[in-house]
């Protein structure tokens, strides 16, 4: 089953891009994305095609999202159709089966913009192909400035631990 969703994402100037991911539930894993500026139907449609390169998606696949425009339209639901999978949609006011996105998203947005904006859709690309692609692969992405820094802080000050979150003992 995949859950798909669009967040905006601010850059300077009072402009926006808008990224669309599909996270594979079973796997915990965001296996498709489309950064873009616009929110038409393509930029959901071609995140799913990234996660169908991903995936072994077989007929009676799951896509879940809310009820967008994206996601209504004829375009996206004839690509369902074709390719034998089942769309689910939120019922409205209901966002909590979305959870899983928007975690996602609180996520990225919670380390990536710690400024409050990107200053070009360039600048946000790069930033969110790093974190995406390299960070939760596990692989270090050269030449990204480092985001958190307050983690190499911690690493350099005890060399024996890698920090990657809160440590359960407050005093430590």
């Amino acid at each position: 089953m995949l859950v798909g969703d669009i967040t905006y994402v601010p850059l300077s100037g009072g402009k926006w891009a808008y990224l669309a991911t599909w996270l594979d539930l079973f796997a915990r894993k965001l296996v498709g994305w489309r950064l873009d500026t616009h929110m038409r139907a393509e930029i959901v449609l071609k995140a799913l095609q990234k996660a169908e390169g991903r995936r072994n998606l077989t007929t009676g696949a799951i896509a879940h999202s809310d009820q967008g425009s994206q996601y209504a339209s004829a375009k996206f639901r004839k690509h369902l159709a074709k390719r034998g999978y089942r769309q689910s949609m939120s019922r409205k006011g209901d966002c909590y089966d979305n959870a899983f996105a928007e975690s996602f998203f609180s996520r990225l947005k919670g380390e990536l913009l710690q400024d409050g904006i990107f200053d070009t859709f360039e600048d946000a690309f790069t930033e969110i192909f790093n974190y995406i692609e390299c960070n939760m692969a596990g692989i270090s992405p050269k030449f990204s400035k480092p985001r958190r820094p307050s983690l190499i802080l911690k690493f350099l000050l005890r060399p024996t631990k890698i920090w990657l979150g809160r440590s359960p003992d407050p005093n430590t």
